[in-house]
This record gives C-alpha cells, sequence and structure tokens, in this order.
C-alpha cells in the first residue's frame, strides 16, 4: 500500500468544527466536470461539503471528524484529474504561462488574418480591372496555404476543450 501524503499543513480548521481543504484541480475542461467531480467526491465518507470553482479550477473540500484529506487526492485521481494543495504563486504562475499560451495564438490568427485580408483585396480590386483567373487562383491558394496551419495553431484552444468535452460525453441531465 502507498504512502499517504501528509495534508495537514493545508488543512484549515473552522469556527464551526469542520476541517477546509483547497485544492487546484488540473484537467477541467467543462461544466459536466463540475459535477463529476463534486459528486465523486461527495462520495466519500466523512465529506460533508465539495464545492469546484469552475473559473479557478479550485476545489473546497470540508469534513467532520477523523478524515484522512490524501483520500480526495486518490478519489480525483481515480476520476481521471491531477489535483494537488492550493497554492497562490503556483496557480498564478500556471495562469500565466496560460495566458501567453493564449495571448500567442492570437496574435499568429492576427498576423495571419491581415495577411490573408491583403490577399484578397488585391482579388476583389482585380475583379474590377485585368487580373487573370490564373493570379486569382495564385492568391487564393496562397491564402489557404497561410489559413491551414493558422487554423491549427491559433484553434488549438477551441480544439483542446472541444476534445476534453467530447471525451467527457454528454452532459447530465437534471
Amino acid at each position: 500500500m502507498a504512502e499517504s501524503l501528509d495534508l495537514s499543513l493545508y488543512v484549515r480548521q473552522q469556527d464551526d468544527g469542520t476541517s477546509h481543504l483547497e485544492l487546484a484541480v488540473e484537467g477541467i475542461t467543462c461544466a459536466a466536470c463540475i459535477a463529476e467531480i463534486e459528486g465523486g467526491v461527495r462520495q466519500l465518507p466523512g465529506i460533508a461539503t465539495a464545492r469546484l470553482n469552475y473559473t479557478r479550477h479550485r476545489l473546497a473540500v470540508a469534513w467532520e471528524g477523523a478524515f484522512d484529506p490524501a483520500r480526495v487526492l486518490e478519489r480525483l485521481r481515480e476520476l481521471g484529474y491531477k489535483a494537488h494543495p492550493y497554492q497562490a504563486r503556483i496557480v498564478e504562475d500556471e495562469e500565466a504561462r496560460r495566458t501567453q499560451w493564449l495571448l500567442k495564438c492570437l496574435a499568429v490568427a492576427g498576423f495571419a488574418s491581415m495577411n490573408i485580408m491583403l490577399l484578397a483585396v488585391s482579388v476583389w480590386s482585380g475583379n474590377v480591372t485585368d487580373i487573370t483567373p490564373e493570379t486569382r487562383d495564385f492568391f487564393h491558394w496562397l491564402a489557404a496555404l497561410i489559413a491551414l496551419p493558422t487554423v491549427a495553431y491559433s484553434g488549438q484552444p477551441f480544439f483542446r476543450s472541444a476534445m476534453g468535452v467530447l471525451r467527457a460525453g454528454p452532459t447530465p441531465k437534471d
């Protein structure tokens, strides 16, 4: 049997006698993850509440009496999520990395869109004058050569989210 992780440094005792732990959960991709995580953690004996903040990817767990908080991490692992005690610095660093990546995706999309628009303006203005069909087709193919890798790179946030939703399956119906 594996050794239990000591999370006592992260457990806060509340005035009402409950113990409270906040975890940062990785791999949350959709609203269905909320029900899966909260429901899965609440099934553990002794858990009073389990609330997941989707925006911050933070799980707040409270329990009464003797309970090993490492069991929450084990349960999350069984559900397919990685979690660790919430530490503001680590979360802020991860959020900064994600923000930089999203900005790169946006910058690539913006730069490529401007170049494609320049090619489109040439085609539009050439249709009025004397552009040859070969030149027009060349500009269309050139725009496609710019657009395809741009969509593949800049669409990563969308594609990753869509794959997460597809892996999660249908959302639970109330």
